[in-house]
C-alpha cells in the first residue's frame, strides 16, 4: 500500500488471506487493506482474527485499537490495549497508546499514571513527558504541567508544541518573564503559527511591552487576516499603543466577518471616538443602539461623540473665557477637558496645571490631569497625580483608576492594594472586585480570584463576564462542579461564553 493503491492492495491480501487461512500476519495485513479502504467492519474482524491466531501478537492488539479510537469507540479501545498491557505488561510504546486513548476517552488522570510509567521505562523519550504536560494541563496542574513541559523541551528543544504548551503553563502561572522565550522558540520552529504569535504577543502585555505586544499580534493577523480572535489582539495592541486610527482596520475586519457581533462594532465605534472620527463613531454606535437599545456603555460613547463634535467649535470660546479671567482654575479647568476629550493632552496638561497652582487644595483637578496622564499614554505621571488626589480626596473609584494605571505598568503587587483600597471603601463595587480578581488570575492565584468574583457576581448576577471569570477560576482550581455551575448559569446569559468555558473544565 505504499504507492497508496488500496483497492489492488486489499484484492491481493484477500486472496493472501485465502490461501493462508490460518496466518496471523496476513490476516493483521488485511486488516489494514480493510481500513485503508474505509471497510470498518471488516477491518476489525481481521484484526481480532490476527489475535486469535497469535494472541501474544501485540501490534494486531495495536491496530484494532488504534482503529476503534478513530471510530470513537474508545471503552472498547481501551479493553483492546489492557489485553496487550497483559501480554506485555512492560513494553512503553503499548503503555504510551493505552495512555494516549485514555486522554481521548476522558480519562485524564489515569493516563497520568500510565504516561508515568513510559517516562520510567525510557526517560528520554520526549513525547512521553510532552504527553504528561498536556495531561496536567488538561486537569489545571500548572505546576505538574511545567516540570513535564520544561522537561520535553529539554529533550527536544525545537518541539514547537512543546515549547507553546510551556508558554501556556507558564502564563496559567502568572510566569509571564519565562513564558515569552518558550513562544518564541515555538514561532522560531513553526514559524507560520499564527496562535503562536499571538499568545507571544499576550505574555508581552502582561509584562507591560506594549510595543512588543503589538509587533507579536500584527505577524499573528499576517498569517491569519481572517481570524476574530487575533484581530481582535491586534486591535486591542493598537489601542494600547494610542494607534487608535490604526486599530480601526482590524475592527472593521472583525464588523465585516460577524456583523451581528455587538461587542465588536461597540467596540469599533469607540475607536472611532478615540481617534477623533466623530461621524463614524456616532454612525457605528448609533447601530449599536438599533441592535442593543439597553446597550448602556454605547449610548455614554454615543453622547460622548456626538459633545465632542460640537467641541472643536467651542474652543475659541473657552480660550477666550480663560483669557479674560486668567485667574479662574474652573476656566482652565474646564478648558483643560475639552483639550483632554479631544485628544490634546499636552494642551490639557498646561491647563490642569494652571488651575492647580490656583486651586491647590481641589482633588478633582489632581484627577482630571492623573486622568488627561492616563489617556496620554504617561502612567508614572498618573500614579503620581492619583496618588495626590486621593490624600485631598479619597474615593474608591480613585483607588480603582490608581490600580489600572498600576496594572498597564505591570506593577501588579501595587495594582492588588488599590484595588483592595477601593474595595475596602465600597465593597460592592464591582469594577474594583473584577479587576483585583482579574489580576490575581494574571498572577496565576486562581484560588484568591474566587472570593471577589462570587462578591461580584452575587451584586450582578447577569454580568457575563463576571460569571465567566468565576468558572474559569474554579476550572484552574481543579474544582469542577463549580466550573459547570458556572457554565450553565453561562448557557442562558451568554451561549458563547459557555463554550469558551467548557473548553477549560478539566474532562
Amino acid at each position: 500500500m505504499v504507492l497508496r493503491k488500496f483497492p489492488e492492495a486489499l484484492s491481493k491480501f484477500k486472496a493472501a488471506a485465502a490461501l493462508k487461512p490460518d496466518e496471523p500476519h496476513v490476516q493483521f495485513a488485511l486488516g489494514d487493506a480493510y481500513a485503508a479502504n474505509g471497510h470498518s467492519l471488516d477491518a476489525i474482524d481481521a484484526f481480532k482474527e490476527a489475535i486469535k491466531l497469535d494472541p501474544k501478537m501485540t501490534q494486531a492488539y495495536s491496530a484494532l485499537a488504534g482503529f476503534y479510537g478513530q471510530l470513537g469507540r474508545n471503552d472498547d479501545a481501551l479493553q483492546v490495549m489492557s489485553q496487550a498491557i497483559q501480554v506485555r505488561d512492560n513494553d512503553p510504546e503499548l503503555l504510551y497508546q493505552l495512555g494516549t486513548l485514555q486522554v481521548q476517552a476522558g480519562a485524564v488522570q489515569q493516563s497520568i499514571e500510565v504516561f508515568n510509567r513510559v517516562i520510567a521505562l525510557k526517560p528520554d523519550r520526549a513525547y512521553a513527558h510532552l504527553s504528561l504536560g498536556l495531561a496536567y494541563l488538561q486537569l489545571s496542574q500548572f505546576p505538574d504541567a511545567a516540570r513535564a513541559l520544561t522537561e520535553a523541551v529539554r529533550l527536544d528543544p525545537l518541539n514547537p508544541s512543546a515549547n507553546y504548551n510551556l508558554g501556556i503553563t507558564l502564563q496559567r502561572l502568572g510566569r509571564h518573564a519565562e513564558a515569552v522565550p518558550a513562544f518564541k522558540r515555538a514561532t522560531e520552529s513553526k514559524q507560520d503559527w499564527a496562535a503562536a504569535f499571538q499568545m507571544l504577543g499576550a505574555a508581552y502585555r502582561e509584562l507591560g511591552d506594549n510595543e512588543k505586544w503589538l509587533a507579536a499580534e500584527k505577524e499573528a493577523a499576517r498569517l491569519e487576516p481572517n481570524d476574530v480572535s487575533i484581530l481582535t489582539s491586534l486591535a486591542y495592541a493598537f489601542r494600547e499603543n494610542r494607534e487608535f486610527s490604526e486599530a480601526i482596520a482590524p475592527l472593521r475586519q472583525i464588523v465585516r466577518l460577524a456583523p451581528n457581533d455587538v461587542d465588536a462594532l461597540y467596540l469599533l465605534g469607540n475607536t472611532y471616538l478615540m481617534a477623533a472620527k466623530h461621524d463614524e463613531a456616532i454612525a457605528a454606535l448609533s447601530k449599536v443602539l438599533e441592535m442593543k437599545p439597553d446597550h448602556a456603555d454605547a449610548r455614554d460613547r454615543l453622547r460622548a461623540s456626538t459633545a465632542r463634535k460640537h467641541l472643536l467649535p467651542r474652543l475659541g470660546q473657552l480660550k477666550q473665557k480663560v483669557a479674560d479671567e486668567p485667574g479662574s482654575a474652573e476656566a482652565h479647568a474646564e478648558l483643560a477637558s475639552s483639550y483632554n476629550s479631544l485628544g490634546m493632552f499636552a494642551e490639557s496638561e498646561t491647563e490642569y496645571l494652571k488651575a492647580i497652582a490656583l486651586e491647590p487644595k481641589d482633588g478633582d483637578l489632581y484627577n482630571g490631569l492623573a486622568i488627561a496622564y492616563d489617556e496620554w499614554g504617561k502612567q508614572d505621571k498618573a500614579i503620581e497625580y492619583y496618588e495626590k488626589a486621593i490624600k485631598l480626596k479619597p474615593h474608591h473609584v480613585l483607588y480603582f483608576s490608581l490600580g489600572t494605571a498600576y496594572e498597564k505598568q505591570a506593577k501588579l503587587e501595587e495594582a492588588i492594594k488599590a484595588y483592595q483600597d477601593s474595595i475596602k471603601i465600597k465593597p460592592t463595587f464591582t469594577y474594583g472586585l473584577y479587576s483585583l480578581a482579574g489580576v490575581y488570575l494574571k498572577q496565576g492565584r486562581p484560588e484568591e480570584a474566587i472570593e471577589p468574583l462570587r462578591k461580584m457576581v452575587e451584586v450582578e448576577p447577569n454580568s457575563v463576564f463576571g460569571q465567566h471569570a468565576l468558572g474559569i477560576a474554579y476550572a484552574q482550581t481543579g474544582e469542577k462542579n463549580g466550573a459547570m455551575q458556572q457554565y450553565h448559569i453561562l448557557q442562558n446569559l451568554n451561549p458563547r461564553l459557555a463554550a469558551d468555558l467548557l473548553r477549560m473544565i478539566p474532562k
